[in-house]
């Protein structure tokens, strides 16, 4: 029997059996409208808009999508719950449901169905809650659950079927065309099917497909029965009008394409299908890099250029390739007209060769589909390694005549190996020699400046040789070799003897006239400062007049000054020209360095020191002291014309020498060669046409001679005591003679004759030379002995003169002024000074004949004249003591003028080839043995003047001789050290400390000792002297060592070595710096233009 609680179920599932009923017939409602309403916008959609095949597509599909959800959501899951195939709702869901319903229910059928739940659960209360329950079903029994659900409701939702099928049903039968065209394009979803129009489109081009990038013109004609009037074709959203070429026929042209196109015609409101334009890919080359590797002379580093198709590169360069390609398989490379397939891999070709001319180059890129052909061709082109240039300035040394300096450029494109000076020795157009030097370079410089001195000296080149120089620089040229340039070939002309004596010639006359100038301008001035003085005796000061004479007077004497460097600058270039180009006998030299010191002490500091205080005094207005100046000034200036007229004369002698010497020289060496050609006349083999010639040469050449000798024989007449010389005329005309003899024997072809005259020609030539160096020695000899013996004489009334004037000093000091005899002491005066003056002309006679007689002879004998003319001013005056004073003065410099002439005839009676004792140089150590033996013979002298009872004096006319020579010892060592001093210690401010200080106290020991005096103080200052001397000595060694290397060095340059040497130095300097200033940006051209601008400055004037 079934129970109550089964009956409830029972009605519970009849009622979801029909809620799914329900369920189904709405759904199915509503699939039916949506699928009909979509269909309906398919299709007018498709046939109106006529999408792509894509948007048909997805259209489609979209209407199967949704077509098919619908039919699943509304009728496929209704129908499986409906029979019990899917999952149903829950008794609770269907109690709610069917109590929302009924309002009497409510609650009271879920309440019952959890009371059940709940009996289950608990059965200890079951019987109670299964009471309860039976009650609830009981007053639920009359309602039917079913009757909640009305189908009847679902007839009201048929309109939703009905609009959109009525529409469909109108559409065909109204305009079936569209339905049926619309359904059959949207069925046909992957094929496009457009309208039917009038007219149909057709492509004329017998192919579309194309290679990437090519243009593309479509070709279009119309066929039908009514055509548009313009057609367009639509390129995805963008749309192009054709052009029209008539009514029927079109045409449009793509460029540049790249990728497909899929494209349609359209016009007069129809489309054509679409049709594809199918691109294959183009073979390209999209990047290409070449590593440059430069030859490694170049010192250049390698290079990495990208997508540089034309290159400019030096030759010898190998060059590595990187070629990217894109859709290539294989590339070709083509070089020199020669092709080279390259295999591509990973998109990625490489090549490499090495270029050493122009050259075109292309790359052809290839593919499965396409040959590109379409490539460009690139130039290679080479820079060939130039030549190197060079640029020389000569420039000849100011004073030596075989120095040659050349500063120069060179220039190359990469580099050097080398520079070289090259001469070449030629006699007779004959190569006899050829000698070449590396100067050393910066060979990594494109440009290099160099300086590079030539000493003819070094080369052993005789008169008639002819030297070719030139300089040779070569690149570094490391592929094809080095490549070598050569400087302008410049020729030298050895010059011959007479050439020489020749341009010494004119030096000597040039110092002679500037001489003769000098000595008028220091007579001239002379005169105007004693006229000068003369006229300041009667005034009390300056006056304007005076003053402007005196300036014009320190004018004269600074020119004075200025001719005298002028002299001794010339004087030095005279000798530098003899030594360089004669070999002179070591008496001409000893006698041109005793001149030479002469030259060097006619101008001294303490002249140039009285110009300056003279200008001093005359602006402070001192007419005493300017006076006294004035005075000095005109003395030292009657000692330098004096002394300049006693060089003249010297140098004259001298000239008349070493010219003598020179053709005595010359006369031997014309014996040799006549001697040489006469045994060349005895061989066969000798051309007859070059003895002729030579014998020629040989006759014109003591053509020359002979009249250089009577030139001599006039100059030796000029002098004021001329030599014993004479023209050897006779002589000279037989080896004239027989010369022109042996000429006319060649002449006839008799080698024999003339052979034999051209030997007795040559024996004649040296007979002369024998004859002129016999006559020469043995007048030199004869000169020697009375210039020896005329000097002995006046040293001899000097000395007497001297004890006379101690005489009359001594007598002046032990009477009164108005004693009578005072009148015969001052005749006795007068008479000394008569005496003087005889020995004053005499001595200023000799002593242009004798270099030995120092030049400071002149300067004693003018203190002389000086304080004696006092000396007689002051007796007239009877001022006594004054009068002694500069008598003493007088004493002093006669016994210097003793001393000088007694050291001059030492010298004269010396053997030849001893030398001089001025000549040599005297070193510190020298000095402090002189002084050391001074100091014990003046100690000795000391105690024998103890021992006889005088104490640090003796009486007069006692021991005068030996304090004389003593005086005169202490004398020697005070100019020895004072020339030290001014050549080697610069005048105290050198390393040998302040010699000056000890000049003075030297000059304090000759006063003692012309004196007589030897006092303790007097030893004690010989005594630190000597210390002094020790001190200078130990200084002066370590000078000389420290430069010894650079005095060496000094020697072995010409004279304007270091000023040219430093001159180059300055203007490369000058040139950086500019160079360095300028902007870091300034343009690679105008940097080398500047460069360039440089060049040209250094470059003689023209």
């Amino acid at each position: 029997m079934v129970s109550n609680y089964e009956l409830l179920i029972a009605k519970i599932n009849e009622f979801t059996q029909k809620f799914y009923l329900n369920k189904l017939l709405r759904g199915s409602i509503y699939a039916t409208a949506t699928i009909l309403g979509l269909y309906l916008f398919m299709f007018l959609l498709i046939y109106y808009t006529s999408p792509s095949v894509t948007i048909k597509t997805i259209l489609f599909f979209s209407f199967l999508i949704i077509s098919l959800t619908s039919i699943g959501l509304w009728v496929v899951k209704p129908a499986l719950a409906y029979f019990k195939l899917g999952k149903n709702i829950s008794l609770e869901h269907a109690s709610l449901l069917i109590g929302t319903h009924f309002f009497d229910i409510k609650d009271r059928l879920l309440n019952t169905l959890q009371l059940k739940a709940l009996a289950d659960n608990s059965p200890q209360n079951n019987q109670l809650i299964l009471a309860g329950i039976d009650q609830k079903i009981s007053e639920l029994k009359p309602i039917p659950f079913a009757k909640a659900i009305n189908l009847n409701d679902n007839k009201k939702y048929i309109k939703y079927i009905f609009l959109p099928l009525s529409l469909i049903l109108l559409i065909a039968v109204i305009a079936p065309a569209i339905l049926k065209e619309g359904t059959n394009s949207l069925i046909r979803y992957n094929e496009e099917v457009l309208p039917k129009a009038p007219f149909t489109f057709n492509v004329l081009n017998k192919s579309l497909v194309i290679t990437q990038g090519e243009d593309l013109t479509l070709q279009i004609q119309l066929k039908g029965n009514e055509f548009p009037q313009e057609i367009y074709i639509e390129d995805g959203a963008n749309a192009y009008k054709l052009t029209k070429k008539n009514i029927n026929q079109f045409s449009y042209t793509f460029k540049n394409i790249q990728k497909n196109k899929t494209l349609r015609f359209f016009g007069g409101g129809f489309k054509s299908a679409s049709f594809l334009i199918d691109v294959k890919p183009r073979p390209s080359l999209i990047n290409m890099s070449a590593k440059l590797i430069y030859p490694s002379y170049l010192n250049r580093k390698d290079e990495i250029l990208n997508n540089v198709g034309d290159l400019l590169i030096p030759e010898g360069t190998k060059i590595n390739w990187e070629l990217r390609t894109e859709n290539s398989e294989e590339l070709t490379f083509i070089l020199h007209n020669q092709s080279y397939n390259l295999r591509v891999k990973n998109d990625f070709a490489y090549f490499n060769t090495t270029i050493n001319k122009l050259t075109n180059y292309r790359i052809v890129t290839k593919n499965t589909f396409v040959n590109n052909a379409d490539n460009l061709n690139h130039q290679i082109t080479v820079i060939k390694d130039q030549y190197p240039t060079i640029a020389v300035v000569e420039t000849p040394d100011s004073i030596s005549t075989k120095a040659l300096y050349f500063t120069g450029n060179i220039a190359d494109d990469y580099g050097f190996s080398s520079l070289k000076f090259t001469c070449i020795i030629k006699q007779d157009d004959k190569i006899i020699n050829s000698k070449s030097q590396l100067i050393p370079i910066k060979n990594n410089r494109t440009e290099n400046s160099f300086f590079f001195l030539w000493n003819l000296n070094n080369l052993d080149l005789k008169p008639n040789q002819v030297l070719e120089y030139f300089f040779e620089v070569a690149d570094n040229d490391g592929v094809n070799g080095a490549k070598i340039s050569r400087s302008e070939i410049k020729t030298y002309q050895a010059p011959s003897q007479q050439q020489i004596a020749e341009k010494i010639a004119e030096g000597s006359d040039a110092l002679k006239k500037k001489m003769a100038s000098t000595i008028k301008l220091a007579q001239k001035i002379e005169k105007e400062s004693k006229k000068l003085t003369q006229d300041l005796l009667d005034k009390n000061q300056l006056t304007f007049e005076d003053k402007k004479q005196i300036e014009q007077l320190l004018a004269k004497q600074k020119e004075l000054e200025k001719a005298v460097k002028e002299i001794k600058a010339q004087n030095e270039k005279n000798n530098f020209d003899k030594q360089e180009n004669t070999a002179l006998t070591d008496e001409l030299k000893e006698k041109q360095k005793q001149i030479d010191n002469l030259f060097n002490n006619i101008l001294n500091e303490k002249t140039q020191e009285l110009l300056k205080k003279l200008q001093q005094l005359m602006e402070l207005n001192n007419k005493d002291l300017t006076k006294e100046g004035l005075s000095k000034m005109q003395m030292d200036n009657k000692s330098l014309k004096n002394e300049l007229d006693r060089i003249l004369e010297l140098y004259k002698q001298l000239e008349f020498e070493q010219s003598l010497q020179n053709k005595i020289d010359r006369l031997e060496d014309l014996a040799k060669q006549q001697k040489e050609l006469s045994e060349q006349s005895k061989t066969q083999q000798a051309p007859i046409e070059e003895l002729k010639k030579r014998q020629e040469d040989l006759n014109k050449e003591f053509k020359l001679l002979q009249k250089e000798l009577e030139k001599l024989d006039e100059k030796n007449q000029e002098l004021e005591k001329p030599n014993a010389f004479e023209n050897p005329e006779k002589e000279t005309a037989e080896i004239e003679k027989t010369q022109k003899d042996s000429k006319e024997d060649l002449n006839k072809n008799d080698k024999q004759k003339a052979a034999q005259k051209q030997q007795k020609a040559a024996e004649k030539l040296d007979k002369l030379a024998q004859q002129l160096k016999e006559s020469q020695q043995e007048g030199e000899e004869e000169e020697a002995k009375t210039n020896a013996e005329e000097l002995r004489k006046i040293l001899e009334n000097l000395l007497s003169t001297s004890f006379a004037q101690e005489k009359v000093m001594l007598n002046l000091k032990k009477i009164r002024s108005n004693d009578p005899s005072y009148v015969e002491n001052v005749q006795q005066q007068n008479s000394i000074k008569d005496n003087l003056k005889t020995i004053a002309d005499s001595l200023f006679s000799l002593s242009k004949r004798v270099p030995q007689i120092q030049s400071t002879v002149s300067t004693e004998i003018e203190k002389i004249n000086f304080n004696i003319e006092k000396s007689i001013d002051f007796l007239g005056d009877r001022r006594t003591a004054e009068a002694n004073r500069t008598q003493q003065f007088t004493m002093t410099s006669i016994n210097n003028l003793a001393l000088m002439l007694n050291e001059a005839l030492e010298q004269l009676q010396k053997p030849k080839g001893q030398g001089s004792g001025k000549g040599k140089k005297q070193s510190m150590k020298d000095l402090q043995k002189m002084q050391e033996e001074l100091n014990q013979k003046m100690q000795n002298a000391r105690d024998k003047m103890q021992k006889e009872g005088n104490m640090g004096t003796v009486p007069k006319g006692q021991m005068s001789q030996e304090f004389a020579k003593m005086a005169q010892q202490q004398q020697i060592i005070r100019e020895a050290l004072q020339k030290l001093n001014k050549e080697q210690n610069k005048d105290g401010k050198g390393p040998l400390g302040n010699l000056n200080q000890l000049v003075e106290e030297m000059k304090k020991t000759e006063m003692d000792l012309v004196n007589k005096k030897i006092a303790e103080e007097t030893m004690n200052r010989q005594k630190n002297l000597n210390t002094k001397l020790l001190d200078a000595d130990k200084a002066q060694r370590e000078q000389e060592e420290d430069s010894k290397r650079e005095s060496n060095a000094a020697k072995e340059y010409p004279p304007s070595y270091k000023q040219m040497l430093d001159k180059f130095i300055k203007q490369q300097q000058s040139e950086s710096e500019l160079i360095q200033k300028l902007p870091s940006n300034l343009n690679y051209y105008y940097k080398n233009k500047i460069a360039e601008y440089f060049k040209l400055l250094n470059l003689p004037n023209k």
